[in-house]
């Protein structure tokens, strides 16, 4: 499964028509290998917009690229919206559970999506992904309000990762990060393992989600 991260930074008085230009994206719901997409606002830096798609697998995503993604983007008139727009992708290599079966099916109820982008000493790797299925995962699942995320590996840096979660409500998301997190920091020793971390809390656009058709692999 692919993962697509796009960030764009959009000026204060574009925001609105940027919004609009990012519902038109709703024509991905029939494209062949489209699972799911959602995005927002950063919480920190509310002139950053942050959007993450999912995609079957690599020859779908680019037999979008190839046929469907310049119709819609001219459609939207988005170019005409940000000021800059970075895009990076992602391989999944395993579902983080919640309370949902997996991200496709949070996409409807994720008021609130939570990225860690980690660049992870290349003799820790092992150690990294280990304590995320044994220490993380686990930790977030018993969590109240964690709907579903994906832990992805970078296509271009095989020692960049990822971890998407998807949150019911900011609310339990504070609560989490408050009653949890640097405990969980401590026990995981990621201090050791990444040489740098970068964090985005997005508020999700109600209008901006999208669902495809096709279901998401549950492995």
């Amino acid at each position: 499964m692919i993962v697509k991260l796009i960030r764009c930074q959009v000026a204060e008085q574009a925001k609105v028509k940027f919004s609009h230009a990012q519902g038109v994206w709703s024509a991905l719901t029939g494209v062949e290998g489209f699972m799911a997409q959602t995005g927002g606002w950063d919480a920190k830096e509310d002139s950053l917009a942050i959007i993450v798609a999912w995609w079957r697998d690599q020859q779908s995503y680019d037999q979008f690229m190839r046929v469907n993604h310049d119709p819609i983007f001219e459609n939207s008139e988005q170019a005409k919206t940000y000021q800059s727009c970075e895009v990076d992708r992602w391989e999944a290599q395993f579902n983080i559970p919640g309370e949902v079966g997996h991200v496709q099916d949070a996409i409807p109820h994720g008021g609130l999506m939570r990225l860690a982008w980690c660049h992870v000493h290349p003799d820790r790797v092992a150690h990294f992904v280990d304590v995320q299925k044994k220490v993380w995962n686990p930790a977030m699942a018993s969590a109240g309000g964690m709907l579903a995320g994906v832990f992805s590996r970078s296509v271009q840096d095989e020692n960049q990762y990822l971890v998407c979660t998807l949150w019911r409500t900011i609310a339990a998301h504070n609560e989490y990060r408050e009653r949890c997190l640097s405990g969980l920091r401590d026990q995981s020793e990621v201090a050791n393992d990444v040489a740098q971390l970068s964090g985005f809390v997005v508020n999700v656009e109600s209008s901006w989600r999208v669902v495809g058709a096709q279901q998401l692999p549950t492995g």
